[in-house]
């Protein structure tokens, strides 16, 4: 095997494992941000002797806002929706910056052009 071909076995090697470290850390990330988010805005709203045990309940369970008491159910909704806008905005904010860090990145050439039979 030339050198060329060994480049281009790691470089797709590398480059599969950026892309999964960042996958895993995207889901990490915007799980953590979602779940702070949302118990921020569920503490806001909700209110009374069993707040904490509805705004667990809804953070760990999301199906059973449909089986919340109008209000509370709304104040859930309204929460959710808040927390999650914040977590696309920053994804929209970090995917823009990996836009910008990879444009100076040079390419190498195909590595079809590489290998030679």
């Amino acid at each position: 095997m030339t050198d060329a071909v060994m480049i281009c076995i790691a470089a797709t090697g590398i480059s599969y494992l950026f892309r999964y470290c960042g996958q895993v850390f995207g889901v990490g990330l915007s799980g953590g941000v979602l779940q702070g988010l949302l118990a921020s805005e569920l503490n806001k709203r909700i209110t009374g002797p069993d707040a904490p045990e509805l705004i667990d309940k809804i953070r760990k369970v999301a199906t059973s806002i449909p089986s919340l008491e109008p209000e509370i159910r709304r104040k859930a909704i309204e929460s959710y929706k808040v927390s999650l806008r914040w977590v696309f905005i920053l994804n929209g904010i970090l995917a823009l910056v990996n836009l910008l860090v990879s444009l100076p990145v040079s390419h190498l050439p195909d590595c079809r052009t590489c290998v030679t039979y």
